[in-house]
């Protein structure tokens, strides 16, 4: 009936009975793509050769049978964790669209939540940016100004993640200076005093500022560059 011809088949009887007791059945499938797969599993062990992997009696046949029809797992093939959840979403349809409705709404309401928080970093980390070329920007001020003291505050006050070369080039100024004012007499009391002025400088060291000034000047394009992308991402 699933196929349109019996299992066996053979020129003559005596072949045919010869394909009973030494081949194994040919699967419907192969024949009827359309027949259901547990349908198909069911009519195997039937056939199977041995009588231990066939069906105990007819009430066992008979009650697999009626699994099948109600479209829960039979006993014949051990069902995977997917084909039960379909088994169940066709006995149980409301349920099951129920369920995945809830599910739906969990998932977008995750989703939403999920979106507003990398807004949210998003937002913060453009702020922490925007304040941190603020910092750098004020502390070469306070270098140019001979403000060791602020210069060395805003360097401190900049988050260790945002750290780039241009906060490092400045730190390394402001210790070097640290060290000028010590030589000259200060012992490190200007740096603690942000109020006074680091002492003048003698030539050598004026030649060195004019290649900081050079750097500075690197930086204070660095720190427009930034700005306008920042105006530009706000937009």
């Amino acid at each position: 009936m699933l196929t349109g011809r019996p299992p066996f088949q053979a020129a003559t009887p005596l072949e045919t009975l010869r394909k009973v007791t030494e081949q194994e059945a040919e699967r419907p499938s192969a024949i009827n793509a359309r027949v259901d797969r547990d349908l198909e599993t069911i009519c195997l062990k039937c056939l199977e050769k041995a009588p231990e992997h066939r069906f105990t009696s007819a009430d066992a046949l008979a009650e697999d049978l009626e699994r099948w029809i109600n479209h829960e797992p039979i006993s014949a093939r051990p069902a995977s964790a997917w084909e039960r959840l379909q088994k169940w979403r066709r006995r149980k349809p409301a349920m099951a669209g129920m369920i995945g409705l809830v599910a739906l709404v969990a998932a977008t309401g995750f989703g939403g939540v999920l979106w507003q928080w990398r807004k949210t970093k998003q937002s913060l980390m453009k702020s922490e940016t925007n304040l941190y070329i603020n910092r750098i920007g004020r502390a070469q001020r306070e270098l140019a100004d001979g403000y060791i003291g602020f210069m060395e505050q805003l360097l401190n006050d900049c988050p260790i993640a945002l750290r780039q070369w241009e906060w490092h080039y400045l730190h390394r100024l402001c210790q070097a200076d640290h060290r000028t004012i010590e030589a000259a007499g200060g012992h490190g009391r200007l740096g603690l005093q942000p109020q006074r002025r680091a002492p003048r400088r003698h030539q050598h060291d004026l030649e060195r500022d004019s290649a900081r000034q050079r750097v500075l000047q690197r930086i204070s394009r660095t720190d427009l560059g930034c700005r306008k992308r920042a105006k530009v991402d706000e937009l």
